[in-house]
């Protein structure tokens, strides 16, 4: 009687598995993907962090993390991960403005103050359309 139980549970158990109701086999992937614009925005600030001395700054809390865009210091974003704001100021950064910054879509305000930048600012700013405040003072 009892090995009428298992294989009856067995037979279940299979047809389950074939209808899709109970899966076999390894867990289906979750999904760790950003939302759309999050990766490139990603790589935008961290070329920023990398050309102006980033590990020297006095507070890069979070940068090059894995932690969402908006936990990063001196990062403002959308609810969908997407950068809105980048401001910094007297935080010992160094070098120039990478180009990258130009490909921050949804880039509202950029602010650097009191900085020891060098250099022009990028011509691929102009591709920042939503851009409203621009603010670049050296120290």
């Amino acid at each position: 009687m009892r090995f009428g139980k298992v294989l009856a549970t067995v037979v279940l158990l299979a047809g389950l598995a074939l209808t899709g109701l109970v899966g076999c086999g390894p867990a289906a992937p979750t999904s760790t993907a950003e939302p759309p614009g999050v990766a490139a925005d990603r790589a935008a600030l961290e070329a920023f962090y990398h050309a102006t001395g980033g590990p020297e700054w006095a507070s890069n809390k979070k940068w090059l993390s894995d932690e969402p865009l908006g936990t990063w210091f001196g990062i403002e974003t959308t609810d969908n991960g997407r950068v809105t704001s980048l401001i910094i100021r007297g935080n010992n950064l160094s070098g120039s403005i990478p180009a990258e910054l130009g490909n921050l879509s949804n880039l509202e305000t950029l602010g650097i103050v009191d900085s020891q930048l060098t250099g022009t600012i990028p011509p691929e700013l102009g591709n920042l359309s939503n851009l409203e405040i621009l603010c670049i003072v050296d120290s």
